[in-house]
């Protein structure tokens, strides 16, 4: 038996990593030249909501519906239930 084999330590595992950048201003340039060649040719564009990213996407979606008002008023209420009652145990 060698002991060289018993000493040695494997190599770190390599790997290939290609780091990928966000430019927004290319990417509002891209969704503007896309609009602008869509009216040209007449095609309709997908809108700049889809090129735009996250950001925009995030704004569309802030709209709040009846259902979600209610939800929030519903745990507002039950956080209040459930503080008054650690309250009343805590210093009655």
């Amino acid at each position: 038996m060698r002991i060289s084999s018993i000493t040695k330590t494997r190599k770190a595992k390599q790997f290939s990593f290609t780091p990928r950048y966000y430019n927004q201003e290319k990417e509002e340039f891209d969704a503007r030249r896309a609009e602008i060649e869509a009216q040209i040719t007449g095609k309709r564009s997908e809108g700049r909501v889809a090129m735009t990213g996250f950001k925009d996407k995030w704004k569309s979606k802030k709209n709040t519906t009846n259902f979600e008002k209610k939800s929030n008023i519903r745990l507002a209420l039950i956080i209040a239930i459930l503080f008054g009652l650690c309250y009343w145990v805590l210093f009655s």
